[in-house]
């Protein structure tokens, strides 16, 4: 009895050292795509919707917020009732609210980070028209925090750079804490954590697997200053 207890237990223990030694040979990092391009870090993605009042929503806010410096812009955005995504704004200039496509149209050179506050096929594939009517995948992240539309969108336009949600981000950040990062399997180029989730650790582990780190934090400038000395590839700052 006690010599077929011990032969299970060393069974178990060579089947888990060769299933280690295959993910290790296998697990390769993510490739980060051109929205990642290393040359433009770090990146500080500002929201004009928390930064401005009642034309919070406007193209004229955009563009002064793009004056203070911003590398891109974090758009929160939801489906109007004519179809289209509408950006989000926390002032009251609902009326003259900005639609997705036009936002990239009127700023082609920048890049966002595009936030579906309400996940729907509807609003996935609006989000798809809007991107692929102005040709923007490349300089597009999209944060679809439902695991099944995610999927979906990754399956349909594995160009367009995607983070990772509220789930694969507790499934990196328990990988990481056991120390298993060489084991992780990435499943997106993005990582978006709150400041107070966020360390020089993480940021490490998550560069070794090809994951670049978005820190969500307030818009002060010695603390996205800090953030990026601790190793975030960028800032969205709200």
């Amino acid at each position: 009895m006690r010599q077929g207890l011990v032969r299970l237990i060393l069974l178990v223990i060579v089947l888990l050292v060769i299933f280690g030694v295959y993910r290790l040979l296998t697990v390769e990092p993510i490739e980060a795509g051109v929205f990642f391009d290393p040359a433009s870090k770090p990146l500080v993605f500002l929201n004009p919707g928390a930064t401005t009042d009642d034309a919070a929503a406007t193209l004229a806010a955009f563009a002064g917020t793009q004056r203070t410096g911003a590398a891109g812009f974090f758009a929160p955005v939801s489906l109007n009732s004519d179809g289209q995504l509408t950006f989000v704004s926390d002032g009251e200039g609902a009326s003259q609210a900005v639609n997705l496509p036009a936002l990239l149209e009127a700023f082609p050179d920048v890049r966002f980070v595009v936030e579906l506050t309400e996940p729907s096929l509807q609003s996935l594939a609006a989000l798809l028209q809007a991107v692929d009517s102005q040709n923007a995948r490349d300089r597009v992240l999209a944060v679809v925090d439902d695991q099944q539309l995610v999927d979906t969108l990754r399956g349909q336009a594995p160009d367009l750079a995607t983070a990772m949600t509220a789930a694969e981000t507790d499934s990196f950040l328990l990988t990481s804490r056991l120390r298993l990062t060489p084991f992780y399997r990435p499943v997106a180029p993005a990582l978006l954590l709150p400041a107070d989730q966020f360390s020089q650790p993480i940021a490490t582990a998550a560069h070794s697997s090809g994951v670049s780190v978005f820190v969500v934090s307030p818009g002060d400038s010695a603390a996205v200053q800090r953030l990026i000395d601790q190793g975030a590839d960028g800032v969205v700052a709200q």
